[in-house]
């Protein structure tokens, strides 16, 4: 199977994945496919971002939709760069010389090869919430600006200008992130406030006043 996904959306997921992790699984790039389109995930178990692509699949007749593991060593070899194409060729789902071989080739560029992440990527939908509270919470700026970092790539703007991220607060459970796109949604977990509550101001400190 082939895909052909825009290189700004691999590598505004990458700014989502972790770049150290002991879990190889995470430290890649998730590729579902649903008939011609394909749907590409990233997640450190605190953030999580999803990005639907349409229309992105060339398959042959008896090709399965499929799932696959894209290594992140991988995709910076490719040097992706923001207005390219990236191609990527799988192998068929159930082949015996597991795991399957996949090559990146962009069209600014030339090609790659190496192996899916052999492993299981996380349960992804489970933690979107399907509504939120509006429950003010505290998060991790850290965290905030990966998808900062994931929008300035996706959305092409400039560094120094507004990089849209949009929280829905859901008080301690996992809030809803957009980027300004329909086509993307993320999860940031929020910190715990019984760990925090002390150190929320309520007033400013009298020096300031």
């Amino acid at each position: 199977m082939k895909l052909k996904i825009e290189s700004k959306i691999l590598l505004g997921m990458l700014c989502i994945a972790p770049k150290i992790d002991i879990r190889e699984y995470l430290k890649g790039i998730f590729i579902e496919t649903i008939g011609d389109d394909a749907i590409v995930v990233a997640t450190d178990g605190r953030v999580l971002g999803a990005y639907y692509c349409r229309d992105v699949c060339a398959r042959d007749d008896d090709d399965a939709d499929t799932s696959f593991i894209i290594p992140r060593v991988l995709l910076e070899s490719a040097k992706l760069r923001n207005k390219g194409v990236c191609e990527i060729t799988i192998g068929k789902k159930g082949a015996t010389d597991l795991p399957r071989d996949i090559s990146l080739t962009e069209n600014l560029g030339g090609t790659i090869f190496g192996k899916e992440v052999d492993g299981a990527f996380p349960s992804w939908r489970r933690p979107i919430p399907k509504s939120v509270s509006g429950e003010t919470a505290q998060f991790d700026p850290a965290l905030i600006q990966k998808f900062a970092e994931a929008s300035y790539r996706i959305n092409g703007t400039k560094r120094d200008a507004m990089n849209h991220v949009f929280i829905g607060h859901n008080g301690e459970a996992g809030a809803l992130i957009t980027i300004g796109r329909e086509e993307f949604v993320g999860v940031l977990m929020p910190l715990r406030m019984a760990h925090v509550a002390d150190s929320i101001p309520t007033a400013p400190p009298a020096w300031a006043m």
